[in-house]
């Protein structure tokens, strides 16, 4: 399904932006 692909694709974009945040702290998505 589309939305099932949708949400897997923000999710792992949402989990790379948390990642790369976290560590940084300087980098807003």
């Amino acid at each position: 399904m589309i939305f099932n692909n949708l949400i897997s694709k923000l999710s792992t974009n949402l989990l790379l932006a948390v990642i790369g945040v976290l560590p940084s702290g300087d980098k807003d998505a």
